[in-house]
């Protein structure tokens, strides 16, 4: 017979409950991102509406986009979808990147016109081919539209393609593979309590000569993230050592009476002059 440990292993295992109040199903709550200042980690809220965007919001209108996206990494390929992508975090800097890859048929008689379709996929792939606006804050119930600030993105590079038959490659220039979101924000203090509010988002793109074999058209695309607090008060440098130092008349005209006096003095400025020199 065969003895049978009477230990048990224990996996420890992590469990997170959330508290919703709501009449609503799980799928169908709205999540806010701060009461009414931004909470670290949570998602930036923006409307991609036309106006209204606070309606929109808390209304579950459908095809309005209500948080700030990206494509996500599935097995190296850039995926987003409405249910597959990531989320911009609050006051999270990370860098994200994931590979492109083009399944569409292209036209192989215009070399520009090609780069200019896989441009305007890339720009839809990165979520950004509707203009945003911005909530100032996580919890956008009291504002009107002109409190939502427009997100600014960049503007498209002349894009230029060139087909190679021989290697069957195709040469785009000028093609925006890498973006930026540069998050201004700034701590209030409201009723003795820090607040963070949104003050702008700006997106910026880099350009750069992207090669496509035709056999397997990808390129490596990247997400920067960066978060900067106004509010902090930038350090003042001193500037460099000063002296004052007065001179008379005659030291610049010496005279034969005190021409001794202005070799003394010039001897006493080098002295003080060396270590400065010197450092």
């Amino acid at each position: 017979m065969e003895q049978v440990p009477m230990r048990i292993p224990f996996i420890p295992q992590t469990i997170k409950v959330k508290f919703y109040l709501s009449n609503e199903s799980a799928d169908r709550i709205i999540k806010l991102s701060g009461n009414p200042g931004y909470n670290w980690n949570l998602p930036i809220i923006v409307s991609s509406a036309e106006g209204n965007h606070t309606f929109h919001f808390f209304n579950r209108s459908e095809g309005i986009q209500k948080i700030l996206k990206y494509p996500d990494n599935k097995k190296g390929r850039c995926v987003l979808s409405n249910i597959t992508y990531k989320v911009v975090q609050f006051g999270e800097n990370k860098r994200n990147t994931c590979r492109f890859e083009l399944k569409q048929k292209i036209d192989l008689n215009n070399g520009t016109r090609t780069c200019e379709f896989i441009q305007n996929l890339i720009i839809s792939l990165f979520g950004l081919n509707s203009t945003l606006f911005v909530s100032p804050y996580g919890n956008p119930q009291h504002l009107n539209d002109k409190d939502w600030i427009p997100i600014k993105i960049f503007d498209k590079t002349h894009i230029y393609g060139v087909f190679k038959k021989k290697s069957s490659q195709l040469i785009c220039y000028n093609l925006i593979t890498r973006i930026a979101y540069t998050v201004s924000y700034a701590v209030n203090s409201v009723n003795a309590k820090a607040e963070n509010k949104i003050l702008h988002i700006n997106i910026e793109g880099t350009a750069q000569n992207v090669t496509f074999d035709l056999e397997d058209a990808t390129t490596p695309l990247t997400i920067d993230t960066n978060f900067i607090d106004t509010s902090r008060r930038l350090f003042q440098y001193a500037g460099p050592p000063h002296l004052n130092l007065y001179l008379p008349k005659s030291f610049f005209l010496p005279s034969n009476g005190n021409r001794i006096r202005n070799e003394m003095c010039l001897t006493l400025i080098l002295l003080l002059l060396n270590p400065l020199i010197e450092s």
